[in-house]
């Protein structure tokens, strides 16, 4: 009976590890979306810097094809938190940019 508690227990353990780890890589990928989601509603800033945000796009999808874990997901997070800062910053320039030739 104490063995099969234990193994149960185990088991349980080895279940919860799993989808810890799952979801930290859910983290950064919906972190990141979130935020590009956020630049792309804004009424003011939404229609600006269309290419990067699809490049930024495209660099959240690169990354989520790699676990936390493998070797080349923190170089993809990287190239991703960058992508979704340039998008933020061109939609901004933009936006200024507009804004000062009227």
């Amino acid at each position: 009976m104490k063995r099969s508690t234990i193994l149960l227990s185990a088991l349980v353990l080895a279940v919860s590890a799993g989808s810890a780890i799952a979801a930290t890589e859910d983290l950064d990928v919906r972190r990141l979306t979130s935020s590009l989601d956020q630049l792309s509603a804004d009424p003011a800033l939404g229609g600006y810097a269309q290419a990067e945000q699809a490049r930024a796009r495209e660099a959240i999808g690169q990354m989520a094809q790699f676990k936390p874990k493998d070797k080349l997901h923190g170089h993809y997070l990287y190239i991703a938190e960058r992508r979704v800062d340039i998008a933020k910053a061109m939609a901004q320039y933009q936006d200024a940019q507009v804004k000062s030739a009227q």
